[in-house]
């Protein structure tokens, strides 16, 4: 429960596992980076550039998701989905320009492109929530001093 610093039960299996997901986009960005690919000969260096800058923030997400900050967590998934989204962009252009093995590739990062989205309309719904409790709060603390 946000701002409570209790979890549901078995929430902490979900946090855990959402937390050690983003500390592997930091790992991709990262080896995107140090270790840029060498499979896609028509792509450039841009493209690889971007896909693992845009990976690195998630280490904020991570961190959000640990001290249950999910307002943090909101902020950073479009710059995430952006990176994930690049690297699937990237993959469907090497399977329609270089070798069919390039589908399988192409079809787990446009899936997981998809998840990362479904994640962001998630929290964001909490924090439509969030403020319409806030509001109605502030409408109390004002009305009953």
């Amino acid at each position: 429960m946000p701002g409570t610093g209790r979890r549901r039960p078995k929430q902490w299996l979900e946090d855990l596992a959402r937390a050690a997901a983003y500390g592997f986009f930091v790992v991709s960005g990262a080896g995107a980076l140090l270790f840029p690919l060498q499979s896609y000969d028509q792509i450039t260096e841009a493209f690889n550039l971007g896909w693992g800058v845009l990976q690195l923030p998630a280490v904020v997400a991570m961190v959000a998701v640990l001290a249950q900050k999910p307002l943090l967590e909101w902020r950073v998934l479009p710059v995430l989905v952006a990176g994930v989204g690049l690297y699937a962009a990237i993959s469907w252009i090497a399977f329609g320009t270089q070798v069919p093995s390039h589908l399988g590739r192409a079809g787990e990062m446009t899936a997981l492109t998809l998840l990362v989205i479904a994640r962001y309309f998630a929290l964001w719904q909490k924090v439509e929530d969030a403020q319409r409790i806030e509001a109605v709060l502030s409408t109390h603390r004002e009305d009953h001093p």
